[in-house]
This record gives structure tokens, sequence and C-alpha cells, in this order.
């Protein structure tokens, strides 16, 4: 009888038990001829459906590994090729070496600051999407408010009292289609004859999305309390796109103090706006969420954005953003014959997520995972050949910290040994508009998709080319 280690593999369910069937036939585990189990009995034995087993069976048969034979079953097909045209596993190989030999094939990326896929509850999700369709016929077929339908705008404020301490009406709730397509509302929503501040360094695309809708960009930089409030002022822009809570990619968090700074500079003058881009908030390891600048601001001059990238998936494209009362009215006179980018069916069944509770157990599953591969990265460094070679920047928040490595040569030739070693480590200086960081030696190190084989690796390249 087959039975597998489904964790072993990446992907949905029914593409685990196909790779895991299709490695037996390469490895000479499964001969020619012989017959698989039937669909009902081998769901039983890994404990998943007959449909996924299903699914499984018709992708082998689809690519040619298997045929199907009326009231007899599965079978495997005869490949004399395999031995010569494809690389073979060994059949005296365990799984886990095998798992280990891909782990150190699969090039090693140390700046993908992504959530990690095997946190999220796919069960759980597609559950509550067959519940939506089944009980929610008629909501999934309406004309969405341009705004989002307000079952998820109505759990949005929930999510915003308990983890950023904000108390806002789902009215002043716009959902957007992700990050990117809110910049562009926001760009029609304040002008194009603004001159927009971003920081610097920063997140390279805002700068080109602001570039792509004629907007003047200034960039400002950093100093020890975040954005710099001299170089904004010089700048003469207007609206300020900041991360004030974790900045990326340094990590910075910009202190109280300097967050009143910046708000008296937004309310000196009725043309200024903050947007306030607060992208991974809620992973914030030691002491309580650190309150938004929205819910001390008076004047009604920050603009909120968050999305479900980093907490959920980037694929699932639903951001939001909330407005202070002067540009909702504005958004609603003038925008409001937009169509909301994001399907119902994704809306409601978000909104299920959360209003059930499923999102904060997700956060705090996901805040134990990170904070447990973040403190297992940190040793691993200390206790390696790196230790001596390199200084860690970090403050107990996000999906990465800083790297800076102590060597003469040049980042130019950095990146070209990383490159050649199979590992992907972005210096800090990609992330600047301009030189000002030249050769600073700064990388990003993210954790969040790490495996410990390839942690050992990458220290080991590092170490190796430093």
């Amino acid at each position: 009888m087959l039975s597998y280690d489904l964790d072993s593999y990446d992907g949905p369910l029914y593409e685990k038990i196909y790779k895991s069937i299709k490695d037996d036939v390469y490895a000479g585990r499964i001969h020619p001829g012989e017959k698989l189990p039937s669909k009902r009995k081998l769901a039983a034995t890994l404990g998943v459906s007959v449909i996924t087993v299903e699914n499984a069976y018709g992708q082998l048969q689809a690519e040619g590994y298997v045929h199907s034979y009326q009231k007899r079953g599965y079978f495997i097909a005869e490949l004399p090729g395999i031995a010569t045209g494809y690389r073979r596993i060994k059949s005296e190989a365990t799984r886990e070496e095998y798992n280990q030999k891909r782990a150190t094939d699969k090039p090693v990326d140390l700046s993908n600051t992504q959530a990690n896929p095997k946190l999220f509850p796919f069960a759980l999700w597609a559950r509550l999407m067959r519940e939506v369709i089944s009980e929610r016929e008629d909501e999934i077929m309406d004309k969405s408010p341009c705004n989002g339908v307000y079952p998820l705008r109505n759990a949005i404020t929930g999510l915003l009292a308990t983890y950023r301490q904000m108390q806002v009406e789902p009215e002043r709730i716009v959902v957007g289609s992700g990050s990117e397509s809110i910049y562009g509302i926001l760009v029609q929503l304040l002008g194009r004859d603004k001159v927009y501040g971003v920081e610097n360094p920063g997140y390279r695309k805002l700068s080109e999305i602001y570039r792509f809708h004629g907007v003047a960009t200034r960039f400002i930089g950093l100093d020890e309390s975040g954005l710099s409030l001299s170089e904004l002022m010089a700048s003469n822009a207007q609206i300020a796109h900041i991360s004030p809570t974790h900045h990326f990619p340094t990590g910075a968090t910009t202190p109280i103090a300097r967050r009143y700074e910046l708000l008296g500079w937004s309310a000196a003058r009725s043309d200024r706006h903050i947007i306030e881009d607060d992208y991974d908030s809620e992973f914030r390891f030691t002491g309580r969420p650190i309150p938004s600048m929205q819910s001390v601001d008076a004047t009604g001059k920050v603009i909120y954005l968050n999305t479900f990238s980093q907490t959920i998936s980037p694929t699932i494209r639903v951001g939001y953003v909330v407005l202070p009362s002067e540009l909702h009215e504005r958004y609603t006179r003038d925008l409001s014959f937009y169509s909301n980018p994001v399907s119902n069916f994704i809306q409601l069944t978000l909104a299920e997520f959360i209003a059930r509770g499923h999102f904060d157990r997700l956060i705090n599953r996901s805040r134990l995972y990170y904070e447990r591969a973040r403190r297992r990265a940190l040793d691993a460094i200390q206790s390696s050949s790196l230790a001596s070679r390199c200084e860690i920047f970090e403050n107990d928040s996000g999906l990465h910290f800083l790297l800076r490595l102590k060597t003469r040569r040049s980042e130019e030739s950095l990146a070209q040994r990383f490159e050649d070693s199979n590992v992907r480590l972005d210096s800090l200086s990609k992330y600047y508009h301009d030189d000002r960081s030249s050769n600073a030696k700064l990388y990003l190190f993210s954790y969040s998709n790490l495996e410990g084989v390839q942690l050992d690796r990458a220290l080991e390249t590092i170490a190796k080319t430093l």
C-alpha cells in the first residue's frame, strides 16, 4: 500500500500525491504494469478526499505515467526512456535524503520577505468558500459597491481596533486589489499636481507607480528617527508616503516624537497629507503593537493603507485604505463611478475568515512560527563561521533583518559571487534611489521561508564568499 508524507512537497494536496507517485516511478519503487490502489482506498490511507486522489490520478494519466481501464483501475505505463531521459532517485535513498538533496539544489532566496504559505489553512479557506457559494448566492452576484462589500469593511474595522488601536467607521474604508491599485486611486484622489515624497531607501515599485501616473516624486532620506523632517521640508512635497511602524527595507520604527513632528508638518497646510503604509505591522514579537499614526491624528491628514499580502498571501490581491472624512467625501463625489476590482466572492470569504476569528488565530500562529524562525536564524549566524564577519541589525518585528558583511570586496563582486553560488541576497543599496549608500555592505536577510538545510547552506556560502 502506498503511504506518503505529504508535507515533503509544496502545493495543493492532489499535486503532492501526484509528485509522490511520480517520484516512486522514477525511483523504481513502482514498476511498469503495476496496479495503483483504488481511489477510495488510497484516500483512506492518506486521510484525504476521494476527489483529491482522483485529481492526482487524472494528472498522472494526462502526462502518460498511468493508464486507466474501465472496471479494472489505474496501471503504471511502460516508460522505456525514463532511465536516460530524466534524473532518477536511487531506489535505496530515503525520502529524507531526497528532500535534503532538493533543498540543496534549490536556489536559496534570502530576499523573499513574503509570508510562508505552509502557515495558511487552505482546507478551512476552501470550506468557507463552499459555504459562501451555497449560502450567499445573491450577494456574490450583486454588483459590489465601489468601496467594497459591507461585511468585509465591517470586519476590517474590528481588526483595526484590535491591532492598530483605530476606531473607524466602515464607511471610510475603501477595499482595493492590493496596494499597487490603491496607490493609483490615491493619486487620482489627491491630485497629479502634487509633489509626492517617498522614503529613501524604500519600496522601489512605489516610485515607479508614481512616475507612471505622471506625478512629481522627491526622495527623502532617513535619519535615526525615520523620515528626515528637514529633507521633507526642503523638498516642497505636499504628500509624504511613509511606513513608520516597520520601515522597508531598514526595519526601523519611527518614534513618537518624530511622528508628532510629521503630523505637525501635515497640519501646517491644507494641501498636505501623510500616507501611512502599514504593510506588516501585525508581526511584532515583543510588547504590544505600536499604535498607528492615524490613531493619534487629530486633524484628519493621515491616510491609512494596509493589505493582506503579508498576513495571508500576496496572491489574494486584497488591500484597503482608511480615508479621512474630507477625502472620503471627495472619493464618493469624484471616484464612486469605479467598479470595485475585487470579486464579491473573495471579499465575502475573507469577511467570514475574519469574523469567525480565523484571522486572529492565523496571526497568532504565524507570530509564533516567525519568532522561532527568527531566533533560529540569529542563533545559526552566531554559531557559524560567519559570526565574526558580520553585524546584525534587527528590532523584533517583521520578516527580515539587516546583515552587514565585513569584507573589502565590493558589492558588485559579492553580487556576482552570490549569484554563482545560487544564493540571492539583496543589498540595501538596491532600494536607494540615488548613490548615497554606495558599497555599504548591508543586506536583507529574510527568514520567513527558510528551511534548516537552506539556512545552513546559505551561511556556509556567504562565509566562503567573504
